[in-house]
């Protein structure tokens, strides 16, 4: 592959990467579409970078596989630590009020008055 299409491929893997996990964080399932979009932005960026490896020097080859490594590792760090908030906070029944007048919390007589309704 031409080195003048890498930035492209690289461009094309990102964004189906991106819009893949967007696609399956909005469902919260994993589709075809989703998986698809995931796998074509991964083989695209695994293509770009094995392509950039090839084209590098012999001295600096290291030097940009550890940087292109290190680049990928905190991409996927971010991604499983989104991910991961993302699942346990919608497991967790728990809500937390934040609005300035607490707008969406029920008042005393609010919670007696459902609690009576229980009792008849």
């Amino acid at each position: 592959m031409n080195n003048k299409n890498s930035p492209i491929l690289f461009g094309f893997g990102v964004l189906a990467f991106g819009c893949g996990a967007t696609f399956f964080y909005i469902e919260q399932r994993l589709s075809i579409v989703a998986a698809g979009l995931c796998l074509c932005g991964g083989v695209a960026l695994a293509i770009s970078l094995i392509n950039q490896g090839r084209s590098s020097q012999r001295g600096k080859t290291f030097s940009r596989w550890k940087k292109a490594g290190i680049i990928l590792l905190i991409s996927i760090l971010l991604a499983v630590f989104f991910a991961g908030i993302n699942y346990f906070t919608a497991r967790i029944p728990w809500r937390w009020d934040v609005t300035q007048g607490k707008q969406h919390t029920l008042t005393s007589n609010t919670i007696g008055f459902i609690k009576d309704l229980n009792r008849t």
